[in-house]
């Protein structure tokens, strides 16, 4: 069974790091990315920061890789 980690993390930290993390591909696809977050969004969220990040640069992984640009 999974250990479940709960603490509070900045969003913007992970989306920062994600964005360094693809940097190496998006330049290679010469993609833009672009986040915006509406105000409604709380800067501090409380889970796995590692997973979040570890998801979303999965997924944006494999749509970059399956782009035609």
């Amino acid at each position: 069974m999974q250990k479940k980690i709960e603490k509070l993390f900045d969003i913007n930290i992970v989306l920062m790091t994600l964005y360094s993390s693809l940097e190496t591909i998006r330049d290679k696809k010469k993609i833009e990315l672009v986040y915006d977050m509406q105000a409604t969004v709380p800067i501090e969220l409380r889970g796995d920061s590692d997973v979040l990040l570890l998801l979303l640069k999965k997924m944006l992984t494999f749509v970059f890789e399956n782009t035609d640009k």
